[in-house]
């Protein structure tokens, strides 16, 4: 018996909710990158390599998020697999 799956357009809100903490990660990338291209532009090499640093350390923070929340996530959902399961057995 398998679960009953969820149309595209209804799976990306419902993620967005259970996980703000990436959407807060890749705004903030983007900002560090978007400062960083900003001091490059300007001249100031070593302040635009301090913000390739920093974009690095958030990027990295943001892929650990990432995996993190994804991993619980799956163990979420296989408990509720299983207790749906369970409770159609019964």
């Amino acid at each position: 018996m398998s679960s009953p799956e969820l149309p595209p357009y209804d799976i990306v809100p419902q993620r967005r909710k259970r996980n703000p903490l990436v959407l807060v990660g890749a705004v903030a990338t983007g900002g560090v990158l978007l400062g960083g291209l900003v001091a490059f532009k300007n001249g100031k090499s070593a302040l635009a390599q301090q913000f390739m640093r920093a974009r690095v350390i958030v990027q990295g923070i943001t892929v650990a998020i990432m995996v993190g929340s994804g991993g619980y996530l799956a163990v979420e959902a296989a408990q509720h697999r299983a207790d749906f399961a369970r409770n159609q057995q019964e």
